[in-house]
């Protein structure tokens, strides 16, 4: 019998929980800037703030997939 090959959904999956937890993250801010600020500058510091966060969540998403990545290599020696 043969594995079906799953990395697509995973991906998938990985992509929906970085986006997720990004927005989580900065929901607040969002909604605040949203209020406060006149709207031709809350819509600047809206999308800075959100790439922002986006690239931090991306980025302990990485880490955690190298570790993941060189404790795998680790077991197989």
């Amino acid at each position: 019998m043969e594995r079906k090959n799953k990395e697509p959904r995973r991906w998938g999956f990985a992509i929906v929980s970085i986006c997720f937890i990004a927005w989580m993250w900065v929901k607040k801010d969002l909604l605040s800037f949203y209020e406060n600020l006149p709207r031709d500058q809350a819509l600047p510091l809206m999308l800075t703030t959100a790439a922002v966060s986006l690239l931090k969540v991306t980025a302990f998403a990485g880490v955690i997939l190298l570790v993941k990545w060189m404790v795998g290599k680790f077991r197989k020696k």
